[in-house]
């Protein structure tokens, strides 16, 4: 029997990690040797050859991807349908959308990918489908400036290379899960301050729903994949060292790195309270509306 896909969306930076390695205890569930092989969001695989990705052995019911880009990057919910079918379970993790949008600043930060201060990326109209429009106006003109670097090597190119800076559009989940919604019926929703207060209940939730018998034990792992700022860590991560060759400017680089992680130990940057406020009613409708996709 082949083995069957699962998909663990996203969104990125809300607990898709915690629960992949939750979910991945299971003996029966096939992982890929990288948490996030992303073979639905780089332009060198098709999906076709999806299964080859896993170490698949004969006892093996399903093969676990936790690809956070796949929520992210458009398209990749029509070309799973397509490759994969509509039928497969497709599990999403989503918190509190200011608060994502947040961590997602911090993180393309702490990998040396992002060198703008928040004010430079946080001040935008407070309408959400506005604030998306000049986000991307901001993240166009960043890059020509070198302030943000895409990954851009071969291994790591996406189909669209800039999905990780887009923190206001990754963090309105009613467009970004539209696609997703409409492809699959089996698709189910999980709160993120319910995965981390109550994951062991979560997880068995999950096994339900898939079909698998309660787990006679469980590793609680907590803490997985956190951001935590460090310079040198961004440093090195950021493309100014692509091929171990040091660039021109990357004294420029190091010193304005510095002064953004001074900055940002000094105060934690934050949405205007307007937009924030906004993205979450966006986030209750969502709720409301598929109310009986929720674990």
């Amino acid at each position: 029997m082949q083995a069957t896909p699962i998909l663990l969306i996203g969104a990125q930076k809300s607990g898709s990690s915690y629960l992949f390695r939750l979910i991945a205890q299971e003996p029966c569930i096939a992982r890929a040797p990288l948490k996030e092989p992303k073979i639905l969001s780089k332009p060198m695989h098709d999906g076709s050859d999806f299964l080859s990705h896993f170490s698949i052995s004969p006892d093996d019911r399903f093969a676990l991807d936790g690809s956070t880009s796949y929520l992210h990057v458009a398209g990749t919910a029509e070309r799973a349908a397509a490759q994969l079918g509509t039928d497969i379970p497709v599990l999403v993790v989503l918190r509190d959308p200011a608060e994502r949008a947040i961590s997602g600043y911090l993180h393309e930060v702490k990998h040396g990918r992002e060198l703008r201060a928040p004010d430079e990326v946080f001040d935008l109209p407070l309408d959400p489908a506005a604030a998306i429009a000049a986000e991307d106006e901001g993240i166009e003109a960043a890059w020509r400036r070198g302030l943000v670097q895409p990954h851009n090597t071969a291994s790591e190119r996406y189909r669209d290379p800039v999905f990780g800076f887009r923190y206001v559009a990754n963090s309105w989940y009613r467009h970004q899960l539209a696609p997703w919604l409409a492809a699959f019926d089996d698709l189910r929703l999980v709160d993120f301050e319910e995965l981390r207060s109550d994951p062991g209940g979560i997880t068995a939730q999950v096994r339900a729903w898939l079909g698998l018998p309660a787990a006679a034990t469980l590793s609680i792992i907590q803490g997985t994949n956190p951001t935590e700022l460090h310079p040198w860590v961004a440093l090195r991560e950021n493309r100014a060292l692509a091929h171990d060759h040091i660039r021109p400017g990357l004294l420029d680089v190091w010193r304005r790195q510095r002064a953004l992680f001074r900055s940002l130990k000094a105060e934690k940057p934050r949405l205007q309270a307007e937009l924030a406020e906004a993205l979450r009613r966006e986030f209750d409708i969502l709720k409301q509306e598929e109310f009986a996709r929720w674990l």
